[in-house]
């Protein structure tokens, strides 16, 4: 009935390695399925990320417009007036 290997010719097969294989495949297609999950989780959030650091560039150029013309301002106030002590 065995395989003879190992001259242990009553063994019935051994389908452990045959189980174990199958079990193997299947957690390497599981870990396929998640890492593609995790790989479009990621491709997904860097688009965000993208789109937010493009609106914080718009608004700290905003920011210094707005300073630059405050400066500007009070430039043009005191060399138009003077300063008044």
């Amino acid at each position: 009935m065995g395989d003879g290997v190992d001259g242990n010719e009553d063994r019935a097969p051994d389908f452990s390695a045959v189980r174990a294989n199958a079990r193997l495949e299947l957690h390497e297609a599981v870990c396929a399925e998640r890492w593609k999950a995790i790989l479009s989780e990621v491709v997904a959030l860097h688009a965000r990320m993208s789109a937010m650091s493009n609106r914080m560039w718009a608004v700290a150029g905003a920011m210094i417009l707005l300073c630059v013309t405050g400066i500007a301002a009070l430039v043009v106030l005191i060399l138009t007036h003077g300063l008044k002590t």
